[in-house]
């Protein structure tokens, strides 16, 4: 990737698909920043998991690694993200594909 895609892929990502029970739906908000950092979070029936870190471009696939959680209370909270590495395909510069399913987009 160039780096004219690197600077263009900063920004907030939204995105939605069908939860667990029937008739509901998960919420996926994902920003980006220049610096490489990010702020990813999946909202759910009864849990807001999200975590922090950096995210790193490898051809049209954006990795997120997910900064390491200090105390067990924190894991133990519904805010915590058990999957600490996360892959999402580039689409274009304003939509990403997260796990195969869910396609997000650039909020404007």
């Amino acid at each position: 990737m160039s780096c004219s895609v690197n600077r263009n892929i900063t920004g907030k990502f939204y995105g939605t698909s069908a939860g667990l029970s029937k008739g509901t739906y998960d919420q996926y908000n994902l920003e980006l920043k220049s610096d490489s950092l990010f702020y990813f979070n999946i909202k759910i029936q009864d849990a807001n998991p999200g975590c922090e870190g950096t995210w790193s471009l490898s051809h049209d696939t954006l990795l997120l690694k997910c900064d390491n959680v200090e105390t067990i209370t924190d894991m133990l909270s519904s805010g915590y993200m058990n999957k600490r590495e996360h892959k999402f395909r580039i689409i274009s510069k304003n939509k990403l594909k997260y796990e195969d399913r869910t396609v997000l987009k650039r909020k404007k």
